[in-house]
């Protein structure tokens, strides 16, 4: 495994992307999911109601988001640790 792929799964870079993709659905969520829900929506109590029940849908899913994207990202440091620990078995035992 070379340098740069080690390097790519630093934990820096991990979190900017997680953070960057739950920033980037968040914003859309905010800024179209209440157009939406009004176009759909005939009065302001089914408007609040149905925003109550779309903040559910947002953390729900944002949730499941997170977990996706944190054990992706733990399961690629894992790999490259067993890569890493690998190669340096194979530098051991040729030296």
């Amino acid at each position: 495994m070379c340098i740069r792929a080690f390097l790519s799964y630093s934990p820096r870079l991990i979190a900017l992307r997680i953070f960057a993709i739950y920033s980037l659905v968040g914003l859309f969520w905010i800024f179209f999911s209440d157009h939406i829900l009004d176009l759909l929506v005939s009065s302001q109590a089914e408007f609040t109601q149905y925003s109550l029940y779309k903040g559910v849908v947002f953390v729900a899913f944002t949730g499941v988001m997170l977990y996706c994207l944190i054990f992706n990202s733990a399961k690629k440091q894992l790999e490259v640790k067993a890569t890493l620990d690998a190669s340096e078995g194979r530098w051991k035992f040729a030296l």
